[in-house]
């Protein structure tokens, strides 16, 4: 999967947007430096456990962007 930049998603990310259609749709709707940010959280995690924390806030803030943003 893409981001607007034309880089590559962190493959823990899209597994988590197989299961969360909404999130997904929010994310390729986001401005290019926000999915950096994001992908960048996630890929600059020490263990695995800070990136499933990590991951679960980027959701979090993703749900409330889309319902900010109306998506």
């Amino acid at each position: 999967m893409l981001m607007k930049d034309y880089s590559t998603v962190p493959p823990a990310l899209c597994t988590v947007f197989e299961n969360d259609a909404y999130a997904m749709k929010v994310f390729m709707r986001m401005r290019p430096s926000c999915q950096k940010r994001y992908a960048e959280k996630v890929t600059a995690s020490i263990s695995d456990e800070a990136a499933n924390r990590h991951i679960d806030n980027i959701i979090t803030e993703i749900h409330k962007y889309g319902e900010r943003h109306n998506y």
